[in-house]
C-alpha cells in the first residue's frame, strides 16, 4: 500500500493573509465555500474581506481564503496501497528490462519512504482536524500550521522515485509480455509524475503562505492561492490514477482466489486430496510445464528465422522464451501473494500442502482487505463530497465533518499498517541516512516556525505532537536500518 502520500493530507489548503484596501471576491458564491470548508471539492480561490477605507484595517477579521477538496478523499501514492498490494519498491529492481535479476541497491528504501508518507499523512490529518473544527464553530484556521504543510513536499521525492521505478517496470513487463504489469507500471509513472509535480508546487505555496503573514502585499497571498489551487487539482488527478491501479490489482486477486477456491471446494475430490490439488495448481502457476514448453516450441517452429538456426541456437531461443514466461508468472504471483509465498509453493511438497495453502490464502486475503478498505474509504469520501453540495444546513456540516474525521483516523491506521510491513521487510537504501537527517532538519524548522508564528496554545500543542511523532519515526527507522546493515554485513562475512 503503494505508495500511496495521501492526497487527503495534501489537498486541504487553508491560508490566512491580509490586504491593505478594498472589498473584493474571487468566487461567485463565497458563502457556499465558507460553509463547506474542508468538505467541498473546490479548486477556486474564494475569499471576502471588508476594509475600513479610513484606517486601511480589516473589520476585526483576517482575510481568509481556502482552497479545499473533500476532507476525506485520499489515496496513498506509491505508498500504502502499493505496499499492501506488493508493488515492487522504488529502485529495488528485482528483474531488469533484459529479464535478469537486478542487484542494484535502492536509492531510498521503502522503509524511509513509507515513514515519510506516514509523517505527511499525520501532519495533514492534524491540519484537517483543525480545519474541520473551525468550519463547525466558525472560527479561523491557525495560519501558523501551514509550516507543518511542508511535509506535502515529500511527494516530490516519492513521486519521482515512482516514476523512475515505473519506467524500469514497464520495460520489464514489456519484455516478459505482462499486460497487466505494463498497465500498472504506466499508471505508476503517470501517478508518480503528477504527485511529484504537486509536491513541488506546494513547497513554494507553504513558503508564500507563511510570508503572507508578515506582509500586506496582495501579490504574495494571491500567488499562494493560485499555486495551492493547482497543486490540489494535481493531487486529485493522481488519486484517480491510484484508484484505477487498485481496481486492476483487486481484479487480479478476485480471479486468483476464485480459481483456488474452486479446487478447494471441488466435489469430485476428497477433503484430504483438495490441499494437494490446490498446491499442484499453484506449482503450475509458478513454473513452466511440459505443455507450455510444447506450445512455445510449436510457436517458434512457425517462424522462418527460427528454422534456419542451428540446433544449439534453437535450444537457446526456446529457453529464453520459457524464462520470460516463467518471469511473467512470477510477477503475477508476487502481486497476488508475496515472495515468501512463492518460495513456499516451490519448496514444499504434498505433505505440507495445507500449510502452503493457508499461507497463500492469508496473504492474499490480507491484501484484499486492505485494498477493499481503501476503496471503501474513497467511496465514502466521494459520497461526502456529493452530500456537501446537496445538504447545506448546519446539521449536515457537523455530520459530514464527523464522518470525515472518522475516515481520517481510518487512513492513519492504514498508513501505520503499511509502515509496520516495511519494518519487517525492507532492505537499506543508499541514501537512507541522508534522507533521515534532512527529514529531521525539516521537522525542526517546521515545528519551530509554528512556535514562532502561532498565537494560541492549540497550534503549539498540535505542532509538538507532530514533531514528536516525526522524530520517533525517524529514530526508529534509523535503528531498523542499522540492524539491517549489521545483518547484511554478518551475512557477507
Amino acid at each position: 500500500m503503494s505508495a500511496l502520500t495521501s492526497a487527503y493530507s495534501h489537498l486541504n489548503y487553508t491560508h490566512s493573509g491580509e490586504s491593505s484596501s478594498g472589498s473584493w471576491h474571487l468566487c461567485s458564491n463565497p458563502q457556499t465555500s465558507k460553509n463547506f470548508s474542508g468538505l467541498n471539492l473546490n479548486f477556486t480561490p474564494s475569499f471576502t474581506a471588508t476594509v475600513d477605507s479610513s484606517t486601511k484595517m480589516f473589520d476585526g477579521r483576517k482575510l481568509n481564503y481556502k482552497f479545499t477538496v473533500p476532507g476525506n478523499l485520499q489515496l496513498t501514492t506509491g505508498s500504502v496501497f502499493q505496499k499492501a498490494l506488493s508493488s515492487p519498491p522504488p529502485f529495488a529492481g528485482r528483474i531488469d528490462a533484459e529479464g535478469e535479476e537486478s542487484t542494484d541497491q535502492a536509492l531510498l528504501s521503502p522503509l524511509v519512504i513509507s515513514g515519510a508518507e506516514v509523517i505527511a499523512d499525520f501532519s495533514g490529518h492534524i491540519r484537517q482536524t483543525f480545519a474541520s473544527s473551525n468550519t463547525v464553530y466558525g472560527t479561523e484556521n491557525p495560519a501558523a500550521l501551514a509550516a507543518l504543510g511542508f511535509t506535502t513536499g515529500f511527494s516530490l521525492v516519492s513521486g519521482s522515485l515512482n516514476v523512475r521505478s515505473g519506467i524500469k517496470e514497464i520495460k520489464t513487463a514489456d519484455k516478459i509480455s505482462d499486460t497487466a504489469g505494463k498497465v500498472l507500471a504506466g499508471l505508476k509513472i503517470v501517478k508518480g509524475g503528477v504527485f511529484a509535480a504537486a509536491g513541488a508546487i506546494f513547497i513554494p505555496v507553504r513558503a508564500l503562505s507563511i510570508a503572507a503573514l508578515s506582509t500586506t502585499a496582495k501579490i504574495v497571498s494571491t500567488m499562494a492561492g493560485v499555486l495551492g489551487s493547482l497543486g490540489s487539482a494535481l493531487f486529485s488527478i493522481g488519486s484517480l490514477f491510484a484508484g484505477i491501479s487498485l481496481g486492476i490489482r483487486l481484479n487480479e486477486h478476485r480471479q486468483f482466489r476464485q480459481e483456488l477456491e474452486a479446487i478447494l471446494k471441488d466435489p469430485n475430490l476428497s477433503e484430504e486430496a483438495r490441499p494437494a490439488a490446490a498446491l499442484g495448481h499453484l506449482k503450475k502457476l509458478a513454473s513452466v510445464g511440459p505443455e507450455e514448453k510444447a506450445e512455445i516450441l510449436t510457436e517458434l517452429e512457425k517462424d522462418p528465422e527460427y528454422r534456419v538456426l542451428s540446433p544449439e541456437q534453437q535450444t537457446e531461443k526456446a529457453s529464453l522464451k520459457e524464462k520470460l514466461l516463467l518471469q511473467r508468472k512470477e510477477a503475477f504471483l508476487k502481486r497476488v501473494t508475496s515472495d515468501e509465498c512463492l518460495k513456499m509453493i516451490r519448496q514444499k511438497g504434498p505433505s505440507e500442502a495445507g500449510e502452503v495453502i493457508a499461507s497463500v490464502q492469508k496473504k492474499s486475503l490480507e491484501k484484499v482487505i486492505v485494498s477493499s478498505i481503501a476503496i471503501g474509504l474513497v467511496g465514502i469520501s466521494l459520497a461526502l463530497t456529493a452530500a456537501s453540495f446537496v445538504f447545506t444546513g448546519p446539521l449536515a456540516i457537523i455530520l459530514t465533518t464527523a464522518i470525515g474525521l472518522a475516515v481520517s483516523l481510518s487512513w492513519i491506521l492504514v498508513d501505520a499498517y503499511g509502515l509496520i510491513q516495511e519494518f519487517k521487510n525492507s532492505e537499506p537504501g543508499r541514501f537512507d541516512k541522508l534522507w533521515i537527517l534532512l527529514s529531521t532538519l525539516v521537522a525542526a524548522i517546521a515545528v519551530g516556525l509554528v512556535f514562532f508564528l502561532s498565537g494560541g496554545i492549540a497550534p503549539i500543542i498540535a505542532a509538538s505532537v507532530v514533531g514528536l511523532v516525526w522524530l520517533a519515526i525517524n529514530i526508529t527507522s534509523y535503528y531498523r536500518l542499522y540492524q539491517l546493515e549489521k545483518k547484511k554485513e554478518a551475512a557477507q562475512q
